[in-house]
């Protein structure tokens, strides 16, 4: 595999129709993430750490105000401009406008790529910079790849990897200056904050099945096969080695420590161009009698990223199934936009709940009792006499009950 191959002539036609649709695409998905989603535990911790979600999401407040889309909005749009960046490494990799399109559908299905784009975190951020640095160096934007490089350094422990990757593809091109700059970019990064201690621990499983889950189990089983393959047959470009490292980074470290997942899967996402080279080079290699189990294999792995896709998108669906929602895969991301509207629209805007569901609640607008209060409102799971119910559903089906009970103070 060479690292680019030359562009072959295609109707761009279809690019732009694709990404035409694509954008209406997005607009819905964009509608049901700000219209559905509620803000949970989990990313309240990242905005609490004030990463680089963080600023991304005091930009949405700042034009959109303290709701659903100033905090989701802006995460929506990068997951296109994302979008957009792996199209461009797609095409100068993969050289051909359909195959490139390939890729990008594929790259669009991921359920990785569906989270980043509605979860508040870094990791939108962390592949927004990747891409445009393996664009950078995919196009020959040398200046800009140098300066891409040390403006990453400061964006997420993640890019430790992508110092690593630099520093084996530079070795094996004999690039010594671009290799010493890369260690010392890692060395830097290791200083700021990189953690690999720990002592063995049972984590492996955890995060080789939580990888499955995310890139979708055949098409992950297919993409360490690729990976594998380049390694031992074909030349290696930079992409491999981000993808490559990026692998055996997070197997290693895992065995050590429970690794946040959110800094190491976008490094692993923009690999998918590996996987569709690798598919169309052994599927054109082949006579049409001979290219059936080829196609069975890619039905096979696109079967499974549409049920994903769909089972993420329309994730409500499965209330209809359950006999207790609180086991929904989502209810930690539900629940608590839909509880605030309700509390406000009967009056009342202080309550006192858990600790867990007080935060949440709080980012919607609803403060925790303060001592001036005159009307106190307690907020419980469990039946209370006296208590106003409130009922958060779902297509028809009650998803939690909440008792509140109030009473006045003076």
């Amino acid at each position: 595999m060479s690292p680019v191959v030359a562009m072959r002539a295609s109707p761009p036609q279809r690019a732009l129709l694709f990404f035409v649709l694509l954008f209406f695409a997005l607009c819905v998905f964009g509608a049901l993430v700000v219209g559905e989603r509620s803000m949970s535990l989990y990313e309240l911790r990242h905005l609490e750490a004030k990463g680089a979600g963080f600023w991304l999401v005091q930009c949405g407040i700042a034009l959109f105000g303290q709701n659903n889309l100033g905090y989701y909005l802006p995460f929506v749009a990068l997951f296109g401009c994302n979008i957009v960046l792996f199209y461009a490494l797609a095409l100068r990799i993969l050289g051909d406008t359909d195959d490139a399109l390939l890729a990008c559908s594929a790259f669009v299905m991921l359920p990785a790529s569906l989270l980043t784009g509605s979860f508040v975190g870094d990791s939108a951020v962390v592949l927004c910079g990747l891409l445009a640095l393996l664009c950078a160096e995919a196009y020959r934007c040398h200046k800009l790849f140098l300066l891409l490089l040390f403006a990453c350094l400061w964006l997420n422990p993640g890019f430790a990897v992508v110092y690593a990757a630099l520093c084996v593809h530079a070795f094996l091109r004999g690039n010594l200056a671009l290799l010493f700059y890369a260690l010392a970019l890692l060395l830097a990064r290791i200083v700021l904050g990189l953690s690999v201690g720990g002592v063995p621990r049972g984590f492996f499983l955890d995060t080789l099945g939580t990888l499955a889950l995310l890139f979708s189990p055949p098409l992950f089983i297919y993409y360490t096969y690729c990976l594998y393959r380049i390694c031992i047959k074909e030349p290696k470009n930079f992409l491999f080695w981000v993808s490559f490292i990026g692998i055996l980074w997070t197997f290693f470290i895992s065995m050590r420590q429970r690794i946040i997942l959110e800094n190491f899967v976008p490094i692993l996402m923009p690999g998918l161009i590996l996987c569709v080279f690798v598919f169309l080079s052994g599927l054109r290699v082949r006579l049409r009698p001979f290219r059936k189990a080829y196609l069975r294999m890619f039905a096979v792995v696109f079967v499974a990223l549409v049920v994903s896709f769909f089972c993420l998108v329309g994730n409500k669906f499965f209330y209809l199934f359950l006999d207790e929602p609180r086991t929904h895969f989502a209810y930690k991301f539900q629940i608590a936009k839909e509880l605030a509207e309700a509390l406000k629209s009967a009056g009342i805007t202080q309550v006192e709940a858990n600790e867990r569901l007080q935060k949440r609640l709080l980012f919607y607008g609803i403060a925790p009792i303060s001592e001036d209060t005159t009307q106190r409102c307690f907020v419980r799971l469990l039946p209370s006499p006296h208590a106003r119910v409130f009922e958060v559903q779902y297509l028809g089906v009650v998803a939690e009950r909440f008792y509140v009970l109030c009473y006045e103070s003076y």
